[in-house]
C-alpha cells in the first residue's frame, strides 16, 4: 500500500481490533480507484465473485469507498450493511474534505444466521448459494449495542492515530529545521563566511521573541545561538552545558518580561541545572532545550490569552489616585506585579491606548476642572496635575482638547 509508511498507527489499530473483537479490519486507501469489498475477506471475495458470475456486476462495487466518505459526512463514523445484509463499520481517517484513508471493520452479523440467510442475503442471489452459505456461518455475531461501542472505540482510536501522525510529522520537520539551521550557522563559521563572534544580538532578539510569544522566530534564533555555542565549545560538553544553562536563565527572564507567571517559571527552573548536566548526547540536549523554549512561550501565551479586567481596573484606580504625583511605569508595574513591557502591551490591547497616554488624559481631565472652577495660575495647575513643566503641560493640553489652557479657560471649555 502507498500509505503504509504514513499510517503505522492505523495499522496497529487494525491488529488491535482484529485481536480484541475477532472482526476483520483493514485500511481503505482513498487514493485507489477502487477498494476490494471487505478488504479481501474470504466471505466478501466469494460473494463478490458469485455476483459477477450471476449478474455481470456486483452491487457492492465502490461501497467501501462510499462508506468512508459517509463516515466523514456523519461526524467521522458510519455503520452500514452491504447488499447481502452483512454489517460493517467505517471510520474516517481523513482531513475534512481531503480524502486520505479510512478504517473499515467487517463483515459481521447483527442478526441470527437463520434470519440473515432468509432475508436480504437471498435477495442478492437468484441461484443456489450453498457454495458460500456455509462460509457465512463463520462470520462473527455481535449484538447491536456492542456494535455501537466498538464503533465509538474505533473512531476514538483513529482520531488519536491521526493526531499522533500529525504530531510525529511536525516533530520530524521541526527537528530537521533545527539541525539544518544549526548546521548552517556552524558551517558559516567554519568556512569563514561569517567570522566567529558570540551572537549577543541574537540573544537580545531571542528575548524579544520569547517575551512576545513568537515561537517560530524564537526557535530559529535559538538554533543560531546553539550553532555558535557548539562551534566555539567544540567537544567540551561541560562548556556547552554551562552555556545552555545560562540560556535557560535568559529565556526564563524573557518569559517573565512577557508576562508569564513568576511561580510557573520558578517551577520549571527548579530542576533545569540538574537535568542539563545529565545529558550525554547533544542532539537530545538540543531537543530538550527546544521543548523548554516551547513551555516558556506557552506560559507567556497563557497569560496573554486571559482578560486582565481586574488588573486594568487596578491600574486605572492607581492613576486616578496618584495623577498629581510623578508616576513612572515602574511604579505602576510594581503595584500590579507585572513587568513594564507586558503591562504596557496588556493595557494597549485592553483599552486601545498607551498607558502613558491614559495618564496624560487623566491629568488633562483634572486640569480642565481646575481651569474652569479655580483661578489657579497655569503653572500651579500644571504642578497640581503632575506636570513638571508648564510648556509641556500646555502642549499636551492642546493635543488633547484642541485648545490652549488659556483659551480653554476663556471659552469656558467650549
Amino acid at each position: 500500500m502507498v500509505i503504509m509508511g504514513k499510517l503505522d498507527y492505523a495499522l496497529s489499530i487494525v491488529n488491535m481490533v482484529e485481536n480484541a473483537f475477532g472482526i476483520n479490519c483493514f485500511v481503505a486507501d482513498m487514493s485507489l480507484r477502487s477498494i476490494k469489498p471487505g478488504g479481501g475477506h474470504f466471505f466478501c471475495d466469494l460473494c463478490y465473485q458469485k455476483q459477477i458470475r450471476e449478474n455481470g456486476s456486483a452491487r457492492c462495487e465502490n461501497l467501501m469507498k462510499y462508506a468512508v466518505y459517509q463516515s466523514e459526512r456523519w461526524g467521522g463514523k458510519y455503520e452500514f450493511m452491504c447488499p447481502t445484509g452483512a454489517a460493517f463499520i467505517a471510520v474516517s481517517g481523513m482531513k475534512p474534505g481531503k480524502p486520505e484513508y479510512g478504517l473499515i471493520s467487517g463483515p459481521f452479523l447483527m442478526i441470527s444466521i437463520k434470519d440473515y440467510l432468509s432475508d436480504d442475503y437471498m435477495g442478492v442471489f437468484k441461484g443456489q448459494t450453498k457454495d458460500i452459505s456455509g462460509k457465512t456461518r463463520e462470520l462473527p455475531f455481535i449484538e447491536p449495542q456492542r456494535v455501537s461501542s466498538i464503533t465509538d472505540m474505533l473512531y476514538m482510536l483513529t482520531a488519536y492515530a491521526a493526531q499522533r501522525d500529525n504530531d510525529d510529522m511536525r516533530f520530524h520537520k521541526e527537528t530537521h529545521d533545527r539541525y539544518n539551521e544549526m548546521f548552517t550557522a556552524v558551517m558559516d563559521m567554519k568556512t569563514g563566511s561569517v567570522q566567529y563572534k558570540y551572537p549577543i544580538d541574537a540573544e537580545k532578539r531571542l528575548q524579544r521573541y520569547v517575551a512576545s510569544g513568537d515561537k517560530k522566530a524564537a526557535q530559529r534564533t535559538l538554533n543560531e545561538i546553539l550553532g555558535a555555542i557548539y562551534f566555539s565549545a567544540g567537544s567540551d560538553n561541560t562548556a556547552i552545558k554551562t552555556r545552555v544553562s545560562e540560556l535557560l536563565v535568559l529565556l526564563s527572564r524573557a518569559a517573565i518580561e512577557g508576562g508569564a507567571d513568576v511561580s510557573g517559571i520558578l517551577g520549571l527552573n527548579r530542576n533545569y541545572l540538574q537535568e542539563v548536566m545529565q545529558f550525554k548526547d547533544l542532539d537530545d540536549l538540543s531537543t530538550w532545550l527546544s521543548v523548554q523554549l516551547s513551555n516558556l512561550i506557552k506560559l507567556v501565551f497563557a497569560v496573554s490569552d486571559t482578560k486582565h479586567t481586574d488588573t486594568i481596573q487596578k491600574v486605572m484606580e492607581y492613576v486616578n489616585a496618584n495623577y498629581m504625583k510623578r508616576i513612572s511605569l515602574n511604579d505602576i508595574s510594581e503595584y500590579v506585579s507585572f513587568s513594564v513591557s507586558y503591562l504596557s502591551r496588556m493595557f494597549k490591547e485592553e483599552k486601545g491606548l498607551n498607558l502613558t497616554t491614559y495618564i496624560n488624559k487623566v491629568r488633562i481631565r483634572n486640569a480642565e476642572k481646575l481651569l474652569l472652577e479655580t483661578k489657579e495660575t497655569l503653572s500651579a495647575i500644571a504642578y497640581l496635575c503632575g506636570f513638571d513643566d508648564q510648556s509641556y503641560f500646555s502642549k499636551v493640553f492642546k493635543k488633547e482638547t484642541g485648545l490652549s489652557p488659556m483659551k480653554y479657560r476663556e471659552n469656558r471649555g467650549i
